[in-house]
């Protein structure tokens, strides 16, 4: 059971809200029928600092957008998180914060399908960051209108289930507070 396997922690500063435990996979791409629509997990909280972090390996072939987490709400103007494929750009992906009016691009990479790869996105003192397998692939982006979603995180898809991500997502952790740029870079070094 799912539930069982997604330990939810205490809010607070520095406090993990979601980490993943007792499964070997969360996500199998379009190919598992159970996870392959997304997993619906609580929305993210998206105020003050607060990271997500992501260990998965991609396949060579992805839909157009194909998207690893989403939280959009488009409901109420532009809000939430998501990490998706840019268009048509195969295994290339950016990472988008939600800032009322728009989308903030907080960062663009590259996967190498077969390999596992470590993504962090963070945001500390109203700026965003990404590192993939412990380099940093932007820093000092501006998210100081950035807008939290009521709608719930999906891991594997869009929030509209027409996106799959093709791949396995092995490990999800969303965290308040602010984790160390250092630590972020020798988790996904170790990762890789």
């Amino acid at each position: 059971d799912l539930q069982q396997s997604v330990i939810l922690l205490p809010k607070g500063a520095g406090d993990f809200l979601l980490q993943t435990a007792g499964r070997e996979v969360l996500h199998l791409g379009f190919s598992d029928a159970q996870f392959g629509s997304g997993l619906r997990l609580k929305p993210v909280p998206m105020k003050g600092d607060f990271g997500v972090e992501v260990l998965l390996t991609t396949r060579p072939t992805q839909v157009i957008w194909a998207t690893i987490l989403d939280s959009r709400d488009f409901k109420v103007s532009n809000r939430g998180l998501v990490i998706e494929q840019s268009g048509e750009s195969l295994n290339v992906f950016q990472a988008l914060i939600g800032v009322g009016d728009g989308f903030a691009l907080a960062g663009t990479f590259k996967l190498v399908p077969g390999r596992q790869s470590h993504i962090s996105l963070r945001v500390a003192n109203a700026k965003a960051a990404v590192v993939v397998d412990g380099k940093t692939v932007a820093e000092g982006i501006d998210v100081s209108r950035i807008k939290e979603s009521s709608e719930p995180l999906i891991l594997g898809n869009s929030i509209h289930g027409s996106r799959p991500f093709n791949g396995t997502i092995d490990e999800l952790l969303i965290y308040t507070g602010n984790k160390a740029s250092a630590d972020i870079a020798a988790a996904g070094a170790s990762d890789s």
